[in-house]
């Protein structure tokens, strides 16, 4: 397998104290909504994708990315959302 150049994707925390974790969400469909494949990235301001975050999807494709603040007694922000071009495929050698 060649070399997949990572990328950062980084956010502005949450005000709030309670804030404990952080959920990325995806979709190619560009409609992000609660049920939309996600992870829970930890409590942190940015990852690297694919690399922090394995189930993420390896392709091309031009997809909407969303982040949500979560509490310590389990509630969600709403979700905040970006639509980026990604390109995680290897060209022949």
């Amino acid at each position: 397998m060649g070399k997949i150049r990572q990328k950062k994707i980084r956010w502005e925390r949450s005000a709030s104290p309670d804030v404990i974790n952080y959920r990325l969400y995806w979709s190619e469909d560009g409609r992000i909504t609660y049920d939309s494949n996600h992870a829970l990235v930890g409590d942190v301001a940015e990852i690297f994708l694919p690399g922090d975050l394995p189930s993420f999807p390896l392709i091309k494709s031009t997809m909407t990315l969303g982040i949500s603040a979560l509490d310590s007694a389990g509630n969600e922000s709403d979700i905040a959302t970006v639509c980026v071009k990604l390109d995680y495929t290897v060209p022949d050698a």
